[in-house]
């Protein structure tokens, strides 16, 4: 009896710490869900930006995932964007191509461009400003100079 309530209790302690894991794991995906924000449109090009994934290095740097969905084409381009506001330039420095209707990733690669001038496209003005002006929205100082997110 005693080696039975023993194989019980090993089993339950497995199931418990099996669901453990998986909820994590849930927990984990839906955390790194995008959360997408239309910007403008432009030429048959919808910009959107990850709010998730908005990284400010330094008071003139701007680090977010861009994604231009082509109306014509049913593609959607993801790309990892820096920012520079300083020198008024910006670089891909990742690029994955998804198929917007199976939302499945065609291909994807690392890479660094060179910087190009973003004051030739204003699409890309209002995604640094809409990316500036969302991350001072949503920091607050406390009393004692700690800087708290949302």
């Amino acid at each position: 009896m005693d080696l039975c309530k023993r194989r019980w209790k090993k089993i339950f302690f497995t199931a418990v710490i099996a669901c453990l894991g998986l909820s994590l794991t849930i927990v984990q995906h839906l955390e790194a869900k995008a959360d997408r924000y239309f910007i403008d449109y432009e030429n048959n090009t919808g910009y959107y930006v990850d709010v998730n994934s908005i990284e400010m290095p330094s008071d003139h740097e701007v680090e977010l995932d861009l994604y231009l969905v082509k109306l014509h084409g049913g593609f959607m381009y993801r790309y990892r964007a820096y920012f520079d506001t300083l020198e008024g330039s910006y670089q891909y420095r990742q690029a994955r191509v998804y198929n917007y209707e199976t939302k499945k990733l065609m291909t994807g690669t690392a890479f660094v461009q060179d910087k190009l001038s973003y004051h030739r496209s204003p699409m890309l003005e209002q995604v640094v400003d809409f990316a500036i002006d969302w991350k001072k929205s949503h920091i607050h100082k406390t009393p004692y100079g700690e800087t708290w997110e949302d």
